[in-house]
C-alpha cells in the first residue's frame, strides 16, 4: 500500500497525478472539428462494472460512464467503485483516458490507456466487531488500463479489462461490464 506520509513518493505521485491531469485537459481543449464530427465512432452509455482485486484483495462493482471522444479515437471514461474484501472499503471516483485501436464497435474493440483516481479508505484491522482503531484515509491514485470491448447485437457494450494500480488503487484488478446507450 501506498505510504502517504513518506514526503519523496507523495511528490513523486502528485507531480504525475499534475501531469496526467493536465494531459487530459489539453485533450479536452483541444477538440477538433473532425472528433466532433466523427460519424458513429463515438459511444455514449452508462453501466455497471464488476471484478475483482489484488492487493488488497477485494471484490469490485461501480458503474462507468462513457462521455464520447475527445479526440480521433480516444475517450474519455468517468467512474464511480466501491470494493470490499481484506478488512477494508474502498471508494473510488475514477477519471480514464482511453485509446481505441478501431473505429468499429461491432468487433472485438481493443484499447488502452490511463488515469486518475481518488479514493476512500476505510480500514478495519478488526474484524470482530468494528473498533475504535478503524481508520480512514483519503489518497490519489494512477491506474494503466487495457481491455477490450465490443458491441452486442442490442447496440449495448460488453466489456472486459485489465487495471494496474499506483497508489490507493489496486495493484492488479480485473473486471467485466456492460455498458447500455
Amino acid at each position: 500500500m501506498f505510504a502517504w506520509s513518506n514526503p519523496r513518493r507523495r511528490r513523486r505521485l502528485l507531480l504525475m497525478a499534475v501531469v496526467t491531469a493536465a494531459v487530459i485537459l489539453l485533450a479536452l481543449t483541444s477538440r477538433n472539428s473532425h472528433a466532433a464530427s466523427a460519424s458513429g465512432t463515438a459511444y455514449h452509455g452508462v453501466g455497471p462494472v464488476i471484478g475483482v482485486g489484488v492487493d488488497p484483495d477485494q471484490v469490485h462493482f461501480g458503474m462507468r460512464f462513457y462521455t464520447g471522444e475527445i479526440s480521433n479515437r480516444l475517450d474519455l471514461r468517468p467512474g464511480v467503485e466501491a470494493g470490499v474484501g481484506d478488512h477494508r472499503f474502498r471508494g473510488a471516483f475514477l477519471l480514464d483516458a482511453l485509446y481505441r485501436f478501431r473505429d468499429q464497435w461491432d468487433v472485438w474493440q481493443p484499447y488502452a490507456g490511463g488515469g486518475l483516481s481518488l479514493g476512500v479508505i476505510n480500514h478495519n484491522n478488526d474484524p470482530n466487531p468494528p473498533s475504535e482503531s478503524d481508520d480512514t484515509e483519503v489518497e490519489p491514485g494512477l491506474n494503466i488500463v487495457g481491455g477490450v470491448a465490443k458491441q452486442l447485437k442490442s447496440g449495448n457494450l460488453f466489456q472486459t479489462e485489465l487495471r494496474l494500480g499506483i497508489g490507493e488503487a489496486p495493484d492488479l484488478g480485473l473486471s467485466v461490464g456492460w455498458i447500455f446507450r
